[in-house]
């Protein structure tokens, strides 16, 4: 009977009568994209060093830099390997069409807005350096080093030694700092670090950013809440619901489609496998993962591999449209107790804000003067603990490239867990 069922599901998918749209009818339907295309510019731009100052220029402002210990900063090795550090992690090149947002770039205009909205000299230093722990391809370090910390990333918790590793102690301490003084979870910088659902400069900048590019705010209506937005007593808020609800619901669809994507989570996934492998062979180290390389050389290596698994894993990356289907939770409940169909179901993290507002009454959530944001907040929330029901491909629907490719991997696949967790070293 199931072997049925799981017949007459695949043969909806493939006619197109059984799609993501079809599933979450209605889902976001209220975020619109602009009409006007992106802008060609990056929405940070760094001009050249001219006697012994920086020019930093955004869409919310522009600022010189003449403080020698921010210079200093700015022209370390660590803040230039960035650049080569991509937001999204492997979306980029799972999806070449994603538009590029290096780590560089928003930690420098978290750096802006930290400054632009009064933040301390020491606030603006762990703005520059907030992210500068990130791993190759960003958080999938979280998946290869297995992070289970459900309140910091793997890079938050390796962040001080990173800095040190780094030789950042010695670049602060001709300037009479200390690595303690700029660590960006410290209690003490509210302005750039808070927990969700809280705006902070940091979600702040990264929603408005991957909106922009994304095509779902313009840069006239990024300004403008820029305008409309502030800081007092530690806490960021709106003047109006409006804008408040504007950068909000980007972050509600970027959940859906983008962070919390079952495309991505899965990409995710399989490049963190396919680098836990490199380590193992000996085709990468620790170092590299975490220093060495950046984004493009690391892609390089694990597309140009002749191991097995890793061509398998990568395979899938570069190919993930053809690799599953998403099903209704109905069908999943009809099909995942038995064993020989592979569905799965994933869960994600909800990365929804809820803005404070002004009113006349005080500052208020966005869900509590905005009914209908109210809602689209809590099916989102809903959404990301109920995850993705997920159909894999079969075994008689693979190319056979890909069956070639499976077989001579399998095996590597099941014997990979074991193996590799000996052998892998976790900075601390």
């Amino acid at each position: 009977m199931k072997k049925i069922l799981l017949s007459n599901i695949r043969k909806l998918l493939l006619a197109g009568l059984l799609t993501v749209g079809l599933l979450f009818s209605g889902f976001y339907c209220f975020l619109q994209k602009p009409q006007e295309p992106i802008l060609d510019k990056q929405v940070t731009e760094l001009v050249t060093e001219k006697h012994e100052s920086i020019r930093v220029a955004s869409l919310h402002g522009e600022t010189i830099i003449t403080e020698p210990v921010l210079l200093d900063l700015l022209k370390t090795p660590m803040m230039e390997r960035l650049k080569g550090i991509n937001q999204g992690g492997i979306c980029h090149y799972a999806k070449p069409d994603t538009p590029p947002f290096n780590r560089y770039e928003h930690s420098v205009d978290v750096f802006l807005l930290i400054r632009r909205y009064g933040g301390t000299l020491e606030e603006q230093m762990a703005a520059l350096g907030h992210d500068a722990s990130h791993t190759v391809f960003s958080h999938v370090g979280d998946i290869v080093f297995k992070n289970k910390d459900t309140k910091n990333s793997y890079q938050d918790n390796i962040h001080e030694s990173f800095l040190r590793e780094h030789g950042i102690s010695e670049v602060l301490a001709k300037h009479g700092y200390e690595i303690e003084d700029i660590l960006h979870k410290s209690e003490g910088f509210s302005m750039l670090e808070k927990g969700l659902p809280d705006l902070c400069a940091d979600r702040i900048q990264y929603n408005y950013h991957t909106g922009y590019i994304d095509g779902l705010i313009s840069a006239e209506h990024v300004k403008k809440g820029y305008k409309h937005l502030h800081f007092e007593d530690d806490i960021w808020f709106f003047d109006n619901a409006e804008d408040a609800a504007r950068l909000a619901r980007i972050s509600l669809y970027e959940t859906i489609n983008l962070w919390g994507a079952a495309w991505n989570l899965l990409t995710y996934d399989w490049t963190a496998q396919a680098m836990r492998r490199a380590m193992s062979i000996g085709l990468i180290t620790v170092d590299d993962i975490h220093y060495d390389i950046q984004d493009d050389q690391m892609w390089e290596i694990l597309t140009r591999a002749d191991d097995p698994m890793i061509k398998y894993m990568m395979h899938r990356v570069q190919h993930y449209q053809d690799q599953f289907s998403l099903i209704s939770e109905e069908q999943f409940g009809a099909l995942h107790n038995d064993h020989g169909i592979p569905c799965q179901n994933i869960q994600f993290k909800f990365r929804g804000v809820d803005p404070f507002v002004q009113t006349r009454n005080g500052l208020k959530r966005l869900t509590e003067i905005d009914k209908l944001f109210s809602q689209e907040y809590n099916e989102t929330k809903i959404q990301a603990k109920k995850g993705w029901f997920i159909l894999f491909k079969g075994a008689d629907e693979k190319s056979e490239t890909e069956k070639a490719l499976f077989a001579q991997a399998e095996a590597l696949i099941q014997e990979q867990e074991g193996d590799l967790e000996k052998k892998i070293v976790r900075l601390t």
